[in-house]
């Protein structure tokens, strides 16, 4: 089933599919999996709708619920435990071995558009430089936002694993291909199948 864009009006089927895409590949990956949200509300929720319906039998880390560094200790000591964070664990951590087997992606990570800085900002990108503050500034800051959550899974040339953007815009639209040229250079693809038969060697 694919998921749609995680715009309105498809916002409430994007929630929904994409938790059971996270449960199922936190389970097919035997814990050990980051899961990155762009909201604290989002990622409580989906926390609290899987622990209450007890959807993975392995250790759940929330960021926020304790100090940012216990976290980070915690997952990287206990192997099969699962991590749900938030930008800041994009950038200072590093769990290298099999920890950190699955990388989940919810969302695309673009910057407010209506917070105070980013607004001034895009304001000025279009008045004075007179470009699209989209293509200008969001496009290339998600990008670099991107490269730096990617690089959380591959820290270590012995390092394996799974990257998984549950972002559709990631692979189709019109700015897709800006957004993967950056990328690692690495086999990519849609099929449920492949993807559980590369996390039954892990």
């Amino acid at each position: 089933q694919t998921i749609p864009v995680p715009k309105r009006p498809n916002m409430a089927m994007f929630e929904t599919q994409s938790i059971e895409e996270i449960v199922r590949l936190i389970n097919d990956s035997k814990g050990r999996t980051m899961v990155l949200f762009t909201s604290t509300k989002r990622m409580n929720a989906v926390a609290k709708q899987i622990r209450d319906m007890g959807r993975i039998p392995y250790t759940l880390l929330v960021q926020g619920e304790r100090p940012h560094g216990e976290l980070a200790k915690q997952f990287a000591a206990e192997t099969s435990s699962v991590l749900f964070g938030l930008k800041s664990f994009m950038t200072g951590v590093d769990f290298q071995g099999e920890t950190l087997t699955t990388l989940i992606i919810e969302k695309l990570m673009f910057a407010v558009p209506n917070e105070p800085t980013i607004e001034a900002r895009c304001e000025w990108i279009e008045k004075v430089d007179r470009e699209n503050p989209f293509y200008a500034y969001l496009l290339p800051q998600m990008c670099l936002v991107l490269q730096q959550a990617v690089g959380r899974l591959i820290r270590h040339t012995n390092d394996r694993g799974l990257i998984v953007c549950l972002d559709p815009r990631l692979v189709q639209g019109k700015y897709s291909s800006r957004l993967q040229r950056d990328l690692p250079n690495s086999p990519s693809t849609r099929d449920y199948t492949e993807v559980a038969d590369f996390l039954a060697t892990c």
